[in-house]
């Protein structure tokens, strides 16, 4: 029997965190919209990653609504530590990465979404960050890569 948070199929994510010119990325579900007007995104972060920390010393993030092709990608970003393995130096050396809006991206997600975070709380083992949507870019309507792709392909549980 599955457990209930691990029924509901849902989108995934990466979130580009910075600081200064240093680049993290992650994996996220738990992740959603939550105001129409101003656009406003619930992000839970783990509070022990590299992801939190970068996201505690800046104000801009990018949210990647990942596609398919993005799955070899999902072990190494969510998976690792960035405090211990450069998932930068992967990236680039793999031709994933391009350039956004400025910020360093993966390249071919379905959508992005700069963030800038307005508040944050605690929650248990990761913090909720509550980020106004300042700019957007959808480049397809199918593809994305979903929860259950992740649990059909062995990587979830």
């Amino acid at each position: 029997m599955k457990r209930p948070w691990n029924i509901v199929d849902h989108p995934v994510y990466s979130l580009a965190t910075y600081s200064g010119d240093m680049l993290n990325m992650n994996i996220l579900t738990y992740t959603t919209a939550i105001s129409m007007t101003p656009k406003l995104y619930a992000v839970s972060v783990e509070s022990s990653s590299l992801s939190f920390e970068y996201m505690s010393r800046s104000h801009t993030s990018v949210l990647q609504y990942l596609a398919q092709i993005h799955i070899p990608l999902v072990r190494s970003l969510g998976k690792k530590s960035g405090r211990s393995y450069d998932k930068s130096k992967y990236l680039n050396r793999n031709q994933w990465l391009s350039t956004w809006q400025g910020f360093d991206v993966l390249r071919d997600c379905v959508a992005y979404v700069l963030l800038h975070k307005e508040d944050v709380v605690q929650t248990g083992d990761h913090h909720l960050f509550i980020c106004r949507a300042i700019r957007y870019s959808s480049r397809s309507d199918e593809g994305g890569l979903m929860f259950k792709d992740l649990v059909s392909s062995g990587i979830i549980l």
